[in-house]
């Protein structure tokens, strides 16, 4: 498998549903992997509408890995969405919010995640999902995308939460490190590998802290995918768990996505998402993520009967901590 193989792949998805193939503009001026000619450029990944109808490319220096493959579909439901709200005015030729446009591409890799999915196109063997291991391989999966969906959300949050006390005053310029840490431990239990000091600026590693981009779209990102998964679920009559949904080729499913992609930003997010869901959702709800995730979440209250809830630390720039008896509580 090459690169373009994974493009090739994500197109086929959303075709297999009825949505847009990419354009020739596309694959002829698209960047998909690092240039080999020695040539420097910006490798995070990106989507760019040229606002002429016809011109979407993807910027990217993707290898031939499962992460790639993730950031392929992701990006390329980006080009999806720019596609079908290109023939609206210029100031409604957008999503209707900025969580809006991470979610497409990611409601697809619900789908192109499944190991239905990655069976049918030969990235994982049939022989892997006999009975007598079908729990362990459901768990198992199901970990794997709450590392992804469920963990992310709270840093979100923080990287938000600490930008807006930064410009409101209320984290001052020589505590900028120990506020981000801070954080980090308090809402997600996460302290630093090494010793961090105000000489370091860590969260400024982040590429949307560097660039300037408001990170809580992906927040909203990982609550919405959920309701407009089901949403599609429901409209092609899927049976049995939500996370063992496949839209994959499902044409009934790509005509209602279609439907709100072309909206753009013409009308409220929260008219869009109401038509869209059949006046089930006016706003965000998370028990479509939840019900995704309860077998997950059945497992892991087992697991963790007799396991301590919470962590300690006197000093969240710095690991270990979390075992001091005379920690305070963060």
């Amino acid at each position: 498998m090459e690169p373009i193989d994974m493009f090739l792949m994500a197109e086929e998805f959303f075709s297999s549903i009825g949505l847009k193939n990419m354009t020739a503009h596309f694959w002829k001026y698209s960047v998909i992997e690092k240039p080999r000619d020695g040539r420097q450029i910006d490798c995070h990944s990106s989507a760019h509408d040229f606002n002429d109808g016809k011109n979407f490319r993807i910027k990217m220096c993707s290898l031939v890995d499962f992460y790639s493959l993730q950031t392929v579909f992701h990006e390329m439901g980006h080009i999806q969405y720019q596609m079908h709200y290109a023939q609206l005015p210029y100031l409604f030729r957008r999503s209707a919010n900025p969580g809006f446009h991470e979610t497409i591409g990611d409601v697809i890799l619900l789908s192109a995640m499944t190991p239905d999915y990655l069976r049918s196109v030969g990235l994982l063997e049939n022989n892997t999902a006999k009975n007598t291991k079908k729990y362990e391989y459901e768990i198992n999966f199901l970990m794997k995308m709450a590392l992804e969906h469920v963990v992310s959300p709270l840093y979100a949050y923080i990287i938000d939460h600490w930008r807006h006390r930064v410009y409101k005053g209320y984290i001052k310029p020589d505590e900028l490190n120990t506020k981000y840490w801070k954080y980090r431990l308090r809402y997600q239990g996460v302290c630093p590998p090494v010793k961090r000091t105000e000489n370091h600026f860590d969260i400024g590693a982040k590429y949307h802290i560097a660039a300037g981009v408001e990170y809580n779209r992906y927040l909203f990102s990982n609550i919405l995918q959920f309701q407009i998964q089901e949403i599609l679920c429901n409209e092609i009559n899927h049976k049995g768990p939500l996370h063992e949904c496949n839209i994959y080729k499902q044409k009934k499913a790509g005509e209602l996505l279609a439907k709100l992609l072309k909206q753009g930003k013409s009308k409220p997010w929260k008219e869009i998402l109401n038509e869209f869901s059949g006046k089930k959702y006016t706003k965000l709800d998370a028990t479509a993520l939840v019900n995704y995730f309860e077998p997950l979440m059945k497992w892991l209250q087992r697991k963790n009967m007799k396991e301590y809830k919470g962590w300690n630390s006197t000093d969240p720039m710095s690991c270990p901590g979390a075992n001091d008896s005379d920690a305070d509580t963060v």
